[in-house]
C-alpha cells in the first residue's frame, strides 16, 4: 500500500475532524446545545475516533515492516488556525494543555503532531465523557447523573447498622459506587437516569449497550438511550433465561412430534379380561400412511401412585411382597388410584393401608408412563416426609414392611433387592428434586 496516499487520506480526515472541534467550540461559546445537538455532536465525534483507529492500526503494521527505529520523528503535521480553540471559556484553562495534548495538539507551535511512536502506541485521539464539558464550552454532554443499580447488600448481620439493606449504584461516567438505603432510594434517583441489571445481564454488558445507544441516532435524548438499552438488556436476560431455553427445548421437540403425530381413525378390542384388556388401534399419519398398534389397559385404566416415604428420622419406608418367581424384591409403597380420587389423596390412602404410616408433609416429585409404546396410564412419584406410625395393618402373607435407612437403601437398589425399574426412578426423581413440569402440561 502507498504510505504517501496513506498519509494524504490520513490529513484530508483529521484536517475536517479538527475543524469540526473547532466549529463546536465556537457553537458553544454563541448558544447553548440542546440534548439532541449534543448526542449528534458526540456521534460525530466517536466517528472520527473509529477512523483514526483504522487509520492508526494500517499505518502501524506498515511502520513495524519497515523497521522504522526513530520514534519520535514526526510522521504528520498539521498547522492549525491562529484563533483554533480561541473561544473557550478561561474556565478549562488549567485543562486545556492536557485534554489539547491527549489529541495530539502542540499549543507552543499551534500544530497537530503525529510522532512514529504515537502510531506504534496507537495514541490516537480518543473522545472521553469528560472531555465535552471542555469541547461545549462549559456545556455537559450528560445533564443528569447516569448511575447502574447493580445489586441490593444485605448487612442484617452488622447489627450495629440500622439500614440492614442498601442498594448499590454504579456511576456510568466516573465507575464511583455508592450505597443508598432502600428507604432513600427512590429520592436518590430522582433526576437521575437509572438502568439496571438483571438475572443474566451484568453491570459490564449494561454499559457497553449504553454506549451503543448513545451511537444509535434513533435516540434524541439520554432518557431514549437508557429506554433503548432496558429494552435489549430484558430482551437479551430473557434470551438467557431458563424459561427461554425451555421453550426453544418444547418448540424443538414439538416441530419434531408434529411430523409424526397420528390421529386414531379406529378401535377395536380383541382381548377383555377382569384386570387387563387388549385393544388394537388404528392412526393415519402425517403422511398419508396408517399404522396398527396394540395397547394394553389395565385395572380399567387406572394411575396409580409410588409413595417415596421416610419416617422423622429420615429413614425409608419399604414394602415387601410375593411378585415373580419367588424373588425377594423390595418396593416403595405404591397403588392405583381409584376412581373420584386425587393423587395426594391416593398416596396418602396407600401408605395407611401398607404400614400404618401417616404424613401431613406431602409433594408431588415427577410422574411418568409405564410404558408408552402399549400403555396410557401414568403413575406418579409422591414425597411424604416425618411419616408417623399411627394406625396398625392387618398384616397377611402377601404384604409387609420395614424402615431403612439411607445407606441399607442404596444396598438394595445397588444389589437389586430393590429391583424394579420404577422404584429406581424414584429414587432417582428423589435425588434430582423431581420434575417441575407434569406430563399433563407438555404440550
Amino acid at each position: 500500500m502507498d504510505i504517501e496516499k496513506l498519509k494524504e487520506e490520513f490529513i484530508k480526515l483529521k484536517k475536517e475532524e479538527l475543524e469540526y472541534l473547532d466549529n463546536i467550540a465556537k457553537l458553544g461559546y454563541q448558544k447553548t446545545f440542546s440534548q439532541e445537538e449534543k448526542l449528534n455532536i458526540y456521534r460525530k465525534l466517536k466517528f472520527y475516533e473509529n477512523e483514526n483507529a483504522k487509520f492508526y492500526k494500517i499505518l502501524s503494521d506498515i511502520l513495524y515492516k519497515s523497521k522504522e527505529e526513530n520514534m519520535d520523528k514526526v510522521f504528520i503535521e498539521i498547522k492549525l488556525k491562529d484563533d483554533f480553540f480561541n473561544k473557550v471559556s478561561d474556565i478549562f484553562n488549567r485543562h486545556r494543555y492536557l485534554i489539547l495534548r491527549r489529541y495530539n495538539i502542540n499549543l507552543e507551535t499551534n500544530s497537530y503532531i503525529l510522532t512514529v511512536k504515537d502510531i506504534i502506541d496507537e495514541r490516537y485521539t480518543k473522545y472521553r465523557y469528560e472531555d465535552f464539558d471542555y469541547l461545549f464550552n462549559n456545556q455537559e454532554l450528560f445533564e443528569k447523573p447516569i448511575y447502574i443499580f447493580t445489586y441490593y447488600d444485605d448487612h442484617s448481620d452488622e447489627y450495629f447498622l440500622f439500614d440492614f439493606t442498601t442498594g448499590i449504584y454504579s456511576d456510568f461516567v466516573y465507575g464511583d459506587r455508592k450505597e443508598i438505603s432502600v428507604k432513600e432510594m427512590e429520592n436518590f434517583e430522582k433526576g437521575k437516569i437509572i438502568m439496571r441489571v438483571t438475572s443474566y445481564v451484568d453491570e459490564v454488558e449494561v454499559s457497553t449497550i449504553f454506549r451503543e445507544e448513545l451511537l444509535n441516532e434513533n435516540n434524541k435524548t439520554l432518557e431514549d438511550c437508557a429506554n433503548s438499552t432496558m429494552i435489549r438488556v430484558n430482551k437479551l436476560n430473557y434470551l438467557r433465561s431458563p424459561e427461554y431455553k425451555e421453550k426453544m427445548l418444547l418448540e424443538k421437540i414439538t416441530k419434531l412430534y408434529d411430523k409424526v403425530k397420528g390421529n386414531l381413525t379406529k378401535e377395536e378390542i380383541l382381548y377383555s379380561g377382569d384386570f387387563i384388556n387388549l385393544i388394537r388401534e388404528v392412526y393415519s399419519l402425517p403422511n398419508n400412511r396408517t399404522i396398527t398398534r396394540e395397547k394394553i389397559v389395565k385395572n380399567g385404566g387406572k394411575d396409580s401412585v409410588i409413595i417415596v416415604a421416610t419416617d422423622s428420622n429420615g429413614n425409608y419406608i419399604l414394602t415387601f411382597q410375593t411378585r415373580i418367581n419367588d424373588k425377594i424384591i423390595a418396593e416403595f409403597p405404591s397403588g392405583y388410584i381409584e376412581d373420584g380420587e386425587g393423587v395426594i389423596e391416593a398416596a396418602k390412602r396407600e401408605l395407611k393401608e401398607e404400614t400404618g404410616y401417616v404424613s401431613d408433609i406431602v409433594t408431588l416429585l415427577d410422574e411418568f408412563y409405564y410404558s408408552v409404546g402399549i400403555d396410557n396410564s401414568i403413575c406418579y412419584i409422591v414425597r411424604m416426609k416425618n411419616s408417623v406410625k399411627a394406625f396398625d395393618v392387618n398384616s397377611n402373607e402377601n404384604l409387609t414392611y420395614g424402615i431403612f435407612t439411607e445407606e441399607e437403601l442404596k444396598y438394595l437398589l445397588n444389589n437389586n433387592i430393590m429391583c424394579g425399574g420404577l422404584n429406581k426412578l424414584a429414587y432417582y426423581s428423589l435425588q434430582n428434586k423431581g420434575c417441575k413440569r407434569t406430563l399433563r402440561n407438555v404440550k
